[in-house]
């Protein structure tokens, strides 16, 4: 919620990519308050040839799932097994 009113925070999280060689996840409702950072941050990864895999939801499902957070704990589901799955491929 912060992205689009903090310049510093933009700054910080595209130049924090150079430093990372882990594998990392990113998942955004398709209504959260800004879908930027999963567009910028992906891009720059890829540019970087950084491990950062994305992924905005469909804008499907209960309304109040498709918003900042899925809606908190009851919209767990909709990205829960991508997140066990990444875990799953990534964490030994």
């Amino acid at each position: 919620m912060s992205w689009a009113h903090n310049a510093f925070l933009q700054k910080r999280l595209i130049q924090s990519l150079q430093d990372i060689n882990i594998p990392l996840l990113l998942l955004q409702p398709p209504r959260d308050a800004s879908l930027e950072p999963i567009r910028i941050l992906g891009a720059e990864a890829a540019r970087l040839g950084k491990p950062l895999t994305t992924k905005v939801y469909p804008d499907t499902g209960p309304e109040d799932e498709r918003g900042h957070c899925f809606g908190g704990a009851k919209g767990m589901h909709v990205w829960a097994e991508d997140a066990k799955a990444f875990l799953a491929a990534n964490v030994r």
